[in-house]
């Protein structure tokens, strides 16, 4: 049986032709692009217009049909009129997937051989049907009055799959001060665990995120007929947790990858509810504790992976999904981790002056004032030792390399930085703004000079004025001056 790629593939060679529907009374559809960086196929439409539609989509009907029976692609999609009838076509158009009509609605059937040629579609008899009916199980509707339509799927789920990575932990968190660079170094490594396929999806936990955005729940949504209906609608790990599952019944599984910004700043316990249970992780990865799946989670599985509800009974992580998290708890406005959930994650520290060699930039704080030129990094360095020294706040209060933008910092190759004036205005509007309000609240008459520590204007006014001096008349003999570059 073809991978999905090589379906792809194939369907890529259907450029330029011209595809009719199943049914013949839809309008004509041409392939214009397979576009592999946005993950989608581009289509032209008969009398004009354009549509597309993403390997997602076409990939859930393609894991129906290696199942091995009828597939009904509306039930699969959820949809009808064009969002059923465009992929239906592209499918049937090639030349090992055949259609027919079976319990009177058109299906879908992969073919072991070539039965027509590329472009064209192949419509089974009732006597084929019948007799294809009889040697496979056939998805068909369990309820065609009330319950979904859900298709016949053999493949077992696997949570032990055969993906292998010894170098990142499954559940990890990264901590540090403001301007560390955990995202960043989220990013990277994420790039490294996904260089030979799989997916990532990326969520910012906020105060109000709940349970019902993070699983899932049911929701009115509406139907393109503007129909009103509920329907379960996924959260961010249901949608990670079942990609994993349906790469892991492939022999090649893929890494699904699931990031959390921002982890502490929602209430955890309540966001993961019983969730919660299943990050514990044996040696190999998977969940060592099995919680029981609600029905409107078996339905919903039913409908993406195929079977029936009761195949579901349980949720469980398999070890090709992974959850990393970045958090900071010298924020405002987060919330404390209690220790049994913190216990369940791998938590790594990003040092104060990590990767600080990539921000040694420098600049003149005053405008056309070459004697307040200073060293961007040290200047960093030094703000922080006087923190430390005058203000007795916590390591995860003080300013990391990337504090500011790559943006704000971008140099030349003589290292100075662009756009001073865009510096000039981020330091202002985060770095002092976040002494004044934040890590230094409290002790701004030990921080700032004493005649302007009351207000945050007067701080500004007067680092357009004199530079780095805000911090007192001895802060570049006794702070500055004595950092290392």
């Amino acid at each position: 049986m073809k991978s999905f790629e090589e379906v792809l593939a194939d369907i890529e060679q259907l450029k330029g032709m011209e595809l009719s529907s199943l049914s013949g009374s839809a309008k004509k559809i041409t392939v214009e692009k397979v576009d592999y960086k946005e993950k989608r196929i581009d289509l032209k439409v008969e009398g004009g217009g354009t549509d597309t539609r993403s390997f997602e989509e076409i990939g859930k009907i393609y894991e129906a049909l290696k199942s091995g029976g009828f597939v009904h692609v509306e039930s699969i999609l959820n949809g009808s009129g064009s969002s059923r009838n465009r992929p239906e076509t592209l499918l049937a158009s090639l030349p090992y997937i055949d259609w027919g009509q079976y319990g009177g609605k058109k299906c879908l059937l992969y073919r072991n051989e070539n039965t027509h040629a590329l472009g064209t579609t192949h419509k089974l008899n009732s006597d084929e049907v019948e007799a294809i009916a009889a040697q496979m199980p056939i998805g068909t509707a369990i309820n065609e009055t009330s319950s979904p339509n859900y298709y016949s799927v053999t493949a077992p789920l696997k949570y032990k799959t055969n993906f292998n990575t010894e170098k990142y932990e499954w559940n990890r968190i990264l901590f540090g001060a403001p301007g560390t660079g955990k995202s960043w170094e989220l990013n990277k490594d994420k790039n490294e665990l996904l260089s030979n396929g799989g997916q990532c999806e990326r969520v910012t936990f906020h105060p109000d995120y709940t349970y019902s955005q993070f699983v899932g729940t049911y929701k009115p949504t509406t139907k393109e007929n503007g129909d009103i209906c509920y329907e379960f609608v996924p959260g961010p790990f249901m949608r990670t947790y079942v990609k994993a599952l349906r790469s892991g019944r492939t022999d090649n599984p893929k890494p699904y990858l699931l990031i959390i910004e921002e982890i502490n700043r929602a209430r955890v316990a309540s966001v993961f509810g019983d969730v919660f249970q299943l990050l514990d992780r044996t040696e190999e990865g998977t969940s060592q504790y099995e919680i029981q799946a609600s029905e409107d989670i078996r339905k919903y599985l039913a409908l993406e992976l195929g079977g029936h509800p009761s195949d579901y009974p349980i949720l469980k992580i398999p070890n090709n999904m992974f959850l990393w998290a970045s958090m900071n708890s010298a924020d405002q406005g987060v919330y404390p981790m209690d220790t049994a959930f913190k216990r369940r994650w791998d938590f790594e520290y990003i040092n104060i002056d990590a990767n600080q060699e990539k921000v040694e930039c420098t600049v003149n704080l005053v405008k056309d004032n070459p004697e307040t030129n200073v060293n961007w990094n040290r200047l960093r360095k030094a703000i922080n030792a006087k923190l430390l020294d005058t203000c007795r706040v916590n390591e995860d209060k003080l300013l990391g390399p990337f504090f500011l933008s790559q943006k704000a910092i971008k140099a030349d190759g003589d290292k100075h930085i662009i756009d001073e004036e865009a510096f000039r205005k981020a330091f202002k509007s985060k770095v002092i703004m976040y002494l004044f309000e934040d890590a230094a609240r409290q002790y701004r008459t030990r921080l700032f000079k004493s005649d302007i520590c009351k207000m945050y204007s007067s701080i500004c006014d007067e680092f357009d004025k004199h530079g780095m001096a805000i911090f007192g008349d001895d802060f570049k003999s006794a702070y500055y001056d004595q950092q290392k570059d």
